[in-house]
């Protein structure tokens, strides 16, 4: 699971950022590749034209305000900062290294950071978030714990909301791939079609 959420996030890092100075952006040079995609398979007609931007890419002066955003976050005791001396993940890919990393940026940060900008992507990541942080269950009270007959402290997924969940991850998954040219999705979005599934069958995934 963890290692699906990290691809999916690497793969929607590059493609809003695009090509930058530094970690996995350095090396980006499919722009060209993009274009030429959307004008054969009739995709996305506003990039047909090499001069018109992409609409699932930040601008440079959008990076900046995000990466402002994150670089003024104020992050809890013991956790993995993925901002140090000015400079987020958004402009040094360095800053989540850790698989974990990626899959809060994708799941809790991203959905909230996105607010105003590239608003297909955004919709659907609020989409995939409120679905996978649904499915991986919520820490309810000791006594509802107690009640419940099982251990405080850990993670309960109420069943009723599993086939609403698996619904809105699949339209959330749809609306992503639907934002980005065909190439640059990564194949391991498949899997998260199965989560709800899974959880039905063995409870939280996480």
């Amino acid at each position: 699971m963890m290692h699906d959420l990290k691809c999916v996030c690497e793969m929607v890092l590059k493609g809003l950022v695009g090509y930058g100075k530094h970690g996995m952006y350095k090396s980006w040079k499919n722009d060209s590749r993009h274009r030429e995609e959307c004008i054969a398979f009739d995709m996305f007609p506003e990039v047909h034209d090499g001069d018109n931007p992409l609409p699932w890419r930040l601008t440079l002066e959008e990076v900046k305000i995000i990466n402002e955003r994150v670089c003024k976050m104020w992050w809890p005791h013991y956790t993995h900062k993925l901002a140090k001396r000015g400079t987020s993940f958004f402009v040094k890919s360095c800053r989540c290294w850790k698989s974990r990393d990626k899959v809060e940026i994708l799941v809790v940060l991203l959905p909230t950071l996105l607010r105003d900008f590239v608003p297909a992507v955004h919709q659907a990541l609020l989409d995939i978030a409120l679905a996978l942080r649904t499915l991986e269950g919520q820490v309810v009270s000791a006594a509802e714990a107690r009640r419940l007959g099982i251990i405080p402290g850990s993670r309960v997924v109420e069943k009723r909301t599993i086939a609403d969940m698996h619904k809105i991850l699949v339209r959330g998954l749809v609306l992503l791939e639907g934002s980005f040219p065909v190439s640059h999705l990564n194949p391991a979005l498949h899997h998260l079609v199965h989560y709800a599934v899974q959880t039905a069958s063995f409870g939280s995934l996480r």
